[in-house]
């Protein structure tokens, strides 16, 4: 594939899946870009840290959850996602506790069909507290281009 300069936000498409390591070598060839949509399911493990600001996985799969490690961008959405019960709540308390994730400032997933995550323990396990809207609005509007 070519490699073009000048290129802020791609979507890949396509209905084979991508192994991981082809993916780390089409992202380091555009080392700054600002936005990733990618339809096809990549399989396989990350060895590189992906620097894309907002990157939106269409078929995550268990892929998702091993990206979370080597994701250093703002914002992530994460759609067919496998994961369990116990990584999730590992990523979320991570992320609120600040000892990972620095950069990420919003998150959304869609969970496969499925899966059987229970919200509620998840919940749970969280340090919670009573929205104050004098600490936070009550709305965010998210730029997911």
């Amino acid at each position: 594939m070519p490699t073009y300069e000048n290129v802020a936000k791609i979507s890949l498409t396509g209905e084979e899946s991508i192994e991981a390591k082809d993916f780390e070598t089409f992202t380091a060839r555009y080392p700054n870009l600002d936005s990733l949509r990618v339809q096809p399911e990549i399989i396989g493990e990350l060895s590189e840290m992906i620097d894309v600001q907002k990157l939106w996985l269409a078929n995550a799969g268990e892929f998702g959850t091993s990206l979370l490690e080597k994701f250093n961008g703002r914002h992530l959405l994460l759609l067919k996602w496998i994961v369990g019960e116990n990584q999730l709540n590992e990523f979320i308390r991570k992320w609120m506790k600040g000892e990972g994730y620095q950069n990420l400032e919003t998150f959304e997933a869609k969970m496969v069909p499925g899966i059987d995550i229970r919200i509620d323990d998840v919940v749970k396990e969280l340090e919670t507290e009573r929205f104050d809207r004098t600490k936070r609005p009550e709305s965010f509007n998210i730029d997911n281009e």
